[in-house]
């Protein structure tokens, strides 16, 4: 009984003591270029034509999560090669989906893609290896899923504006591009990829805290069991 009491003891200093978990930024799914020449497809995003005919080019990149967590973010090499990049949020969206049936599932929110670079038609790239154009999902609280398939969706927000998405082909295994149809359906390829980086705020590692408090329930059912047993040991003969 006295070393019983003894762990308990040492389990609830540290359950005083201990430091409150931290909740870590981690990449939940990428594919980046890793140098300037592996910029090898610009997948063109769009919205062309009249409200009455419009011609409304998007494109969307599956992935898979390999960490649960909040979704905080969305990197992509994106440059608006007509139009402003984001006029008060209006240039270059992208919406985090499911991924159902081969197709993008349920929205589960969208955001405006800032920092979009100005690439004038017939101009270079500035920096083909850098994911500088940057959507923000921390106040969405967007959970996502580790080892669940989702799908990002790049559509233009204005008419007259054309937007392009670097990647390249063959290179990520774990997901496809695909652009939409006039249908509406999304045609995916398993050659192009465009470059991208998820980032989620990963959910926290059980504290010493929750540890401790594991244990010591552990050990007070190991007590309940113990006391049975010396009950049964004393009944009648």
């Amino acid at each position: 009984m006295h070393v019983a009491a003894a762990i308990l003891a040492v389990l609830c200093l540290m359950a005083a003591t201990a430091a409150p978990a931290e909740a870590a930024i981690v990449t939940a799914a990428s594919h980046r270029a890793t140098e300037p020449r592996d910029a090898t497809l610009a997948a063109i995003v769009e919205l062309l034509g009249v409200p009455s005919m419009p011609i409304d080019r998007q494109i969307a990149q599956t992935f898979v999560a390999g960490t649960a967590g909040t979704l905080q973010s969305i990197s992509v090499t994106a440059g608006a090669r007509n139009g402003a990049p984001v006029v008060d949020a209006i240039g270059l969206s992208v919406s985090m989906t499911t991924f159902t049936n081969g197709q993008p599932g349920v929205l589960l929110g969208s955001a405006p893609v800032q920092n979009v670079a100005v690439v004038p038609s017939g101009t270079p790239f500035p920096a083909t290896d850098v994911l500088q154009a940057v959507a923000d999902f921390t106040p969405q609280n967007i959970q996502l899923e580790a080892g669940r398939t989702y799908a990002m969706v790049f559509s233009a927000e204005a008419y007259q504006d054309s937007f392009m998405i670097l990647g390249n082909q063959l290179k990520y295994p774990t997901g496809e591009m695909g652009g939409n149809q006039p249908t509406g359906r999304f045609n995916f390829t398993p050659v192009a990829d465009i470059f991208f980086d998820v980032k989620v705020e990963a959910l926290p590692e059980p504290t010493t805290a929750s540890l401790a408090a594991m244990l010591a329930a552990l050990l007070a059912g190991s007590k309940r069991k113990m006391a049975g047993k010396q009950a049964c040991d004393s009944g009648p003969r």
